[in-house]
């Protein structure tokens, strides 16, 4: 049995930040509130964020009030690991997901239990939008 390879990401959008001054940028730095459920704290007082690549992360935060997919989904990343080397091979968002160094071969490095795992979120988030997009109809 092959045991899920990934990261778990919940994201802090309760704090001061104007996502915006990242737009053009290669990554947006999101502030992280749990790290594969462990609450990440700071002894410094600041708190403590991650740089997740573009455009995928800089959609997430500026559309993250405006969401329909529920508190959950609209402030997780999911990121999936290779079999072998354990990194990071394509992460989920909650309306998109980027695959690291373009491989459009992406799911053949991920193991069985990921693959599964990522085409299970992946098909409950294209339903949120789709039921999204039908009531605006």
């Amino acid at each position: 049995m092959s045991k899920k390879k990934k990261n778990t990401y919940l994201i802090n959008f309760n704090v001061m930040c104007n996502f915006n001054v990242f737009s053009e940028c290669k990554e947006t730095p999101l502030p992280l509130l749990c790290e594969n459920g462990v609450k990440q704290t700071s002894a410094t007082g600041w708190i403590k964020s991650k740089p997740f690549p573009n455009p995928c992360a800089y959609d997430m935060a500026v559309t993250y009030k405006a969401s329909q997919m529920g508190e959950k989904i609209a402030s997780t990343i999911i990121e999936y690991l290779d079999k072998e080397t354990n990194e990071p091979v394509v992460q989920l968002y909650p309306s998109s997901y980027y695959v690291f160094n373009d491989d459009e071969n992406f799911l053949n490095r991920l193991n069985h239990a990921s693959k599964r795992n990522f085409q299970r979120e992946l098909e409950k988030r294209m339903q949120i939008i789709n039921a999204a997009a039908q009531k605006t109809k």
